[in-house]
């Protein structure tokens, strides 16, 4: 999924990519702005070719925003990805671009009183 405003919608003006990569810049997939014909702010579906996650492998976004047209407003809003986990059959694991692929919690200790 991909949020975005490309004024001139399928147009060479502008548009927004957003590439998933791995590792030494592999890539996974790509979201492009210009599949879509909306001129205003935007959510689009990008479907990616299945990829089982490693542990081992580091995952991020690149985010390309091409302008031709100064005139032409492209904004990069978010994006995110939804898939299903090997450990749990049914449920979904979002990966948003405002926080990483994997989260820690952290427990919280009290220290002790001193008297």
């Amino acid at each position: 999924m991909m949020s975005f405003i490309d004024q001139d919608g399928m147009e060479v003006g502008a548009r927004v990519r957003a590439n998933l990569r791995r590792d030494i810049a592999i890539t996974i997939g790509t979201c492009d702005s210009n599949t879509s014909s909306i001129t205003g702010p935007i959510n689009i579906a990008c479907f990616m070719p299945p990829h089982t996650t490693q542990i081992n492998e580091s995952y991020w976004w690149e985010i390309l925003i091409e302008r031709s047209d100064p005139r032409v407003n492209v904004e990069f809003l978010v994006v995110g990805v939804k898939g299903t986990t090997s450990l749990e059959p049914s449920p979904s694991t979002d990966w948003n671009s405002s926080r990483s692929l994997t989260s820690r919690s952290r427990s919280s200790r009290r220290s002790p009183t001193r008297r």
